[in-house]
């Protein structure tokens, strides 16, 4: 979503290197909300499943850092920040990636819209004659 948020900002006509570094800056902090909820639940699992938990924590947050360095060197007026931004963007996409993969059958996002499958098919009890 930050991803897609920062690219939109930056289609708008006429926008200055400043106003687009401040718009994302100001998005990037609100989506770090999201990395920081996801870590405390990382922290919280126990599943012997869940190996790797201060990597996986620290994944979510590659993405908004990407996008807040590059807010700042455009504010600072490097153009490097686009740079970072693509970055960002493709880190975004690296850790949707892998965070479906770690999901059991594709990803709850996923599962949400799948027909159930005939065993998961609940049928009400025949009735008694």
């Amino acid at each position: 979503m930050l991803a897609i948020s920062a690219s939109a900002i930056g289609l708008i006509p006429g926008i200055g290197a400043t106003s687009y570094g401040v718009a994302v800056l100001v998005i990037a902090l609100l989506f770090t909300a999201f990395p920081v909820q996801a870590a405390l639940r990382i922290r919280e699992s126990r599943d012997p499943a869940n190996r790797l938990r201060p990597l996986k924590a620290a994944l979510g947050f590659a993405t908004p850092v990407a996008y807040l360095v590059g807010a700042l060197l455009l504010i600072a007026g490097a153009p490097a920040g686009l740079v970072v931004f693509a970055a960002g963007s493709i880190l975004a996409i690296m850790a949707a990636a892998a965070d479906l993969a770690g999901r059991p059958r594709g990803g709850a996002a996923l599962t949400a819209f799948r027909p159930p499958r005939s065993a998961e098919v609940r049928r009400p009890p025949a009735a008694a004659a």
